[in-house]
């Protein structure tokens, strides 16, 4: 027999931000159009954590991207009824 165990896989963080905007949607927020790009930011040291990614024009034709945290969710949620 094996002497050691089996390791445990860890459960993936829960990400309200996947089934609410999967990678490529669009959505407004402040009355600006936006592109979903990813679902996690990693922190080096820290772990994965849930942060929505997502790419915008600014007023001067340059493509930005913005960071949205679990604590801005209602907010979104607010502005994109499902």
């Amino acid at each position: 027999m094996w002497p050691f165990k089996k390791k445990q896989a860890r459960p993936e963080p829960e990400n309200p931000f996947v089934e609410l905007f999967p990678i490529g949607s669009r959505f407004n927020y402040l009355g600006v159009n936006m592109i979903a790009t990813g679902h996690y930011q990693v922190w080096p040291g820290c772990g994965v954590y849930p942060r929505l990614s997502a790419d915008y024009v600014d007023a001067h034709g340059k493509v930005q991207n913005i960071g949205f945290a679990l604590s801005e969710l209602p907010a979104l949620r607010a502005e994109n009824p499902c």
